[in-house]
């Protein structure tokens, strides 16, 4: 009786120590320099319009073209008024992220040419958008775009997969974010954390365990 008693204290006990092993599995780990947590791949990866610059330790988008500027004319970059540079494919404000600017202009002339670029009342811009002085509006950073509905910056959809006979495209982020693939969902935007697979709708949880490593 005395050994079953403790047998059964020591079931307890593992049960109770490997719980929170279990909860630091399924939670998210906090990933750095931009990049976001892909639970079906199981790392941090930047998203799909960067990559990993090994020297800054972020993500980045790559730069811009050098703009070919008139003789007695340099090339600058922007992100604001306040915030430009000589042309320089290694500095951010030269990142071609869909509202920096790449421009020429006499040396000297740089603050008259912003002034020009950007109003000194810009607009206020919603959710991820910046203001972009080339389009003269806010825009969503690439390669992101706006949706009315309901006011936000969205990534497109991933690309469908093409499934065998009797199977149906999915695609998810997580154990508790997929559904049957719909490009108008965000659990199928190509944000970096989204997986597409194929499978039969007899299957497809057992799928979903099996590519989110919840078994």
């Amino acid at each position: 009786m005395q050994l079953t008693s403790i047998l059964t204290l020591a079931i307890l006990a593992l049960g109770i120590s490997a719980h929170p092993s279990m909860e630091s599995r399924n939670s998210a780990p906090s990933c750095s320099g931009e990049r976001v947590w892909n639970d079906a791949d199981k790392q941090c990866e930047c998203t799909p319009d960067k990559s990993w610059d090994q020297g800054k330790q972020k993500c980045c988008h790559p730069p811009m073209p050098q703009p070919q500027c008139p003789q007695g004319q340099n090339p600058y970059c922007s992100k604001s008024q306040n915030q430009w540079c000589p042309y320089d494919k290694n500095n951010d404000y030269c990142e071609d992220n869909g509202y920096n600017s790449a421009w020429c202009c006499v040396k000297g002339q740089e603050p008259p040419k912003m002034g020009q670029m950007y109003p000194p009342n810009p607009p206020v811009c919603k959710d991820k958008q910046k203001y972009c002085p080339d389009q003269k509006q806010c825009v969503c950073p690439k390669p992101m775009y706006w949706k009315d509905q309901d006011q936000k910056c969205h990534y497109p959809a991933k690309p469908k997969p093409s499934c065998p006979v009797l199977q149906q495209p999915y695609c998810g982020k997580g154990k508790d974010h997929w559904c049957a693939y719909d490009a108008n969902n965000q659990d199928c935007e190509d944000d970096g954390t989204c997986h597409t697979w194929c499978s039969s709708p007899l299957t497809v949880q057992g799928m979903v365990n099996s590519i989110f490593d919840l078994l």
